[in-house]
Parts: structure tokens; sequence; C-alpha cells
């Protein structure tokens, strides 16, 4: 009789673990996915700006190139 108690717990833990795994690998899965969309929607902003869609094209421009030519100016250092 013990046997059976032990057995049907034990059975009981390894389906909570496979739960608390289930939910961890679920958790690390929409980090990943939330990641993945924020730097598609940075994508898609700088296209908007760039072609003229989402703000007129030279204003964008103008806009966007001193953040760019920071990034170019600090990969240069970095890498120089």
């Amino acid at each position: 009789m013990h046997f059976l108690f032990g057995a049907f717990a034990l059975i009981w833990l390894l389906m909570a673990g496979m739960g608390v795994m289930g939910l961890y690998a679920l958790q690390a899965n929409n980090q990943r996915m939330e990641k993945i969309v924020h730097e598609h929607n940075v994508k898609i902003d700088l296209h908007q700006i760039l072609s003229g869609d989402g703000l007129a094209g030279e204003y964008g421009f103008r806009l966007i190139m001193p953040a760019f030519q920071r990034q170019c100016d600090d990969l240069l250092h970095q890498t120089g």
C-alpha cells in the first residue's frame, strides 16, 4: 500500500516538474519574441522615415542623420 502511495506521489511530482519546466520555456520564448518584435518595429520606423511614408523624406533624414553619424563614429572608435 505504501509503495502505491509513493509511486502515485512520484508521478504527481514529475508532472508538476514538467509543468514548471514548460512554463519556464514559454517565458523564455516570450522574451525572445518581444525582442524580435521590438527590433522589427525599429526597422519599420526607420524605413518609414527614410522612405518618406512616415514623415517628409528630407525632414526624416535630417532627424536620423545625427544619430546615425554618432553610431558610425562610435563604431570607428571601437574598431580603430
